[in-house]
């Protein structure tokens, strides 16, 4: 992981460069399918498609496991911008990204990472349910998507 410190008020050339190409493509993928996705209370599977096909499912993970290798702030950008577009898409991401993704990485032995940290990287949708009223237990889930 990349921890290391920098201004948050003015962005690297290659963070720029990461939040203008998430914008654009938020912008232009999803745009014109917010309403019928909302309506239809449904994600788009060829919107799903181009997410992992744009890195944007693997942030994190590293390249070994099928991800980008991104940091976590860069990471925040690109959900930024898709939230700009559809919050619902963005939060999908971030659920993905920040939350199973991450506990993959951080508490998976190997085995387990070169499983499911390349799925999830490449072509698995994760999810979890909270089945307690004071959330004491989830459970998790990977729905194959390509």
């Amino acid at each position: 992981h990349n921890f290391a410190t920098s201004s948050v008020t003015k962005l690297t050339d290659d963070q720029e460069m990461i939040k203008q190409s998430a914008r654009t493509w938020a912008q232009e993928i999803v745009g014109p399918h917010v309403a019928k996705m909302d309506e239809k209370g449904e994600f788009n599977p060829d919107i799903v498609k181009s997410l992992f096909e744009q890195g944007f499912m693997g942030i994190e993970v590293d390249p070994k496991y099928g991800g980008s290798g991104m940091s976590f702030f860069d990471c925040i950008l690109i959900i930024e911008e898709i939230a700009r577009v559809d919050p619902a898409l963005a939060a999908m991401v971030d659920i993905h990204n920040t939350l199973l993704n991450r506990v993959c990485d951080e508490y998976g032995t190997e085995e387990q990472k070169e499983k499911y940290l390349t799925l999830q990287a490449q072509s698995g949708v994760s999810a979890f349910a909270i089945s307690e009223p004071h959330s004491g237990w989830f459970f998790v889930c990977f729905f194959n998507f390509l």
